[in-house]
């Protein structure tokens, strides 16, 4: 799993999303306006850390019934930057109809 960083301007742009911050990415708190979108579809975001774990220690994960049958997206990760982008872009893919270039 690699962060595009071109893939986040394509959506961005498809969704009307103004940031102010560029990358490279800080943190998660570049992806604050995505998770506004996702809550304002009455979807869930759950991220958790893991400090058992020695490999993939954050868990990301989006569920709601705008996803359909599956009801969710998880990814257990040891980059949370790209847990969480992973878990956005496959959202704008199933549920904003998002297609990657």
């Amino acid at each position: 799993m690699i962060l595009d960083i071109k893939q986040f301007d394509e959506l961005k742009n498809h969704l009307g999303i103004r940031i102010t911050e560029e990358p490279p990415f800080g943190g998660v708190d570049y992806f604050l306006p995505f998770f506004e979108k996702m809550k304002s579809d009455s979807s869930v975001l759950i991220i958790k850390l893991d400090g058992e774990r020695k490999e993939n220690m954050y868990t990301v994960l989006v569920s709601g019934t705008l996803l359909g049958d599956e009801g969710s997206i998880r990814v257990d990760t040891s980059n949370l930057t790209e847990g969480v982008a992973y878990v956005i872009i496959e959202y704008a893919k199933r549920v904003w109809g998002w297609i990657d270039n």
